[in-house]
């Protein structure tokens, strides 16, 4: 009788479509706590002198290739009881904290060649995207429990080829390398969000002691210096109050230089909508 009834109040098409919806519901509930999103607003407490505190930036940071700043940055996040990875080059070690404890140590297998272009950045970044297998458009390889944390660069396992065969270990393209079984224990650790601090004690100079001729620039204000050094070649009116229109570019060339493979060839064809629609110069 009870069916009878259920039947006559709730069309059969009617109790499908709220079957449907409750399931898609759940299986959407499912897959938001099961890739939930780390927050942490990034800052950085100033000495008992000032008590300041310092907002910082997601990103490439040239000071966290310095010893004492990038050791002030991981107490910080330690004293916050935050999670969070560190990738240290220098040791090549990586390290997973929960809640500020370190819960689990891997060894870094592979990075960026020093002094390439794919040499992998020192800096404070986070997990941005999570996949079990990642293809590599650059280097036409799978990479198995991928992290990217910065444009082109990911926290990964041993990368394979389309035939399955895996790549040599002193294979690198940039990114930081585990064993593949590593890779998936810290890929199941760390959520999206979650702060990757990269350490690489930078370049120590050497004691040569030598003199730069200025060169003849009719500019009226310029700068030439190796930042990860901190050495300027020469200068010349160079704390002055200039349009940046110039820089702008140089810093959209510096930015580029981050994101996307130089050696990639494009070409530009005729029919290429972004040509010229005149003669180009």
């Amino acid at each position: 009788m009870f069916r009878k009834i259920l039947q006559k109040q709730i069309p059969f098409s009617l109790a499908f479509l709220i079957i449907l919806l409750i399931s898609a519901a759940s299986a959407s509930l499912f897959f938001i706590f099961r890739n939930k999103t780390y927050q942490y607003q990034l800052y950085l407490q100033g000495d008992s002198n000032t008590n300041k505190i310092f907002n910082l930036e997601y990103g490439s940071l040239p000071q966290m290739s310095e010893e004492s700043f990038f050791t002030r940055v991981k107490n910080q996040l330690i004293s916050d009881k935050a999670s969070f990875i560190e990738a240290n080059l220098s040791e090549m070690q990586l390290n997973f904290y929960e809640k500020g404890e370190s819960i689990k140590q891997f060894k870094i297998i592979g990075k960026g060649k020093e002094g390439s272009w794919w040499e992998t950045p020192a800096g404070i970044y986070k997990v941005e995207t999570k996949e079990k297998v990642h293809f590599s458009s650059i280097g036409a390889v799978y990479m198995p429990y991928s992290m990217q944390f910065q444009g082109n660069f990911f926290i990964h396992g041993i990368p394979y080829y389309p035939d399955g065969k895996e790549t040599s270990l002193s294979y690198t393209g940039g990114c930081i390398k585990l064993l593949t079984e590593d890779a998936k224990e810290i890929f199941e650790l760390a959520n999206l969000g979650v702060p990757v601090l990269v350490f690489e004690k930078d370049f120590q100079k050497d004691s040569f002691v030598h003199e730069i001729q200025a060169p003849k620039v009719a500019a009226e204000a310029y700068l030439a210096a190796d930042l990860k050094n901190n050495f300027v070649f020469f200068e010349k009116n160079s704390s002055s109050v200039l349009p940046i229109a110039s820089l702008t570019k140089l810093m959209t060339a510096v930015i580029s230089t981050e994101y996307i493979n130089l050696e990639k060839e494009i070409t530009v064809t005729a029919s290429n909508p972004f040509t010229c629609q005149r003669p180009c110069q």
